[in-house]
């Protein structure tokens, strides 16, 4: 009987206390291949402004709201001026000009049309009631 009890109890505690078996060997995780091409991003595309003559034709209007197509006009409460009547934050210097309004109508006109290409009508958006309804 006492060597039934030894065997038991052998039993018992090699099932109830095992020694854990071995951890398997770390996996290691492989980065993915790095891309060849950027990636995804959120885009904010400016409003759809047609170029060519179109465009030019959205410039006008602008022109004749912000400044009766005046190339020297100045707004007398912010920095705005020129014939687009760009703030100078907006102009930052372009051309080698500090204000718009210093700047020749060939230097305003390149402006604009880079502005309009780059932003669509959003730094006209103030006076867009205006220029939309504008012929």
């Amino acid at each position: 009987m006492a060597r039934a009890l030894a065997t038991v109890a052998a039993l018992t505690w090699g099932t109830c206390h095992a020694t854990p078996a071995p951890a398997p060997p770390p996996t290691t995780t492989v980065p993915p291949p790095a891309s060849t091409t950027a990636p995804p991003t959120t885009h904010v595309h400016p409003p759809s402004v047609p170029g060519g003559p179109a465009g030019e034709g959205v410039l006008h209007a602008i022109a004749r709201c912000e400044s009766g197509g005046r190339y020297d006009a100045e707004n007398p409460t912010s920095t705005a001026s020129g014939k687009y009547q760009v703030i100078d934050s907006t102009w930052g210097g372009y051309g080698g000009y500090r204000h718009a309004s210093d700047a020749p109508p060939e230097v305003q006109e390149a402006f604009a049309r880079e502005l309009l290409a780059r932003a669509g009508t959003a730094p006209w958006r103030a006076s867009r009631s205006c220029w939309r309804a504008a012929p």
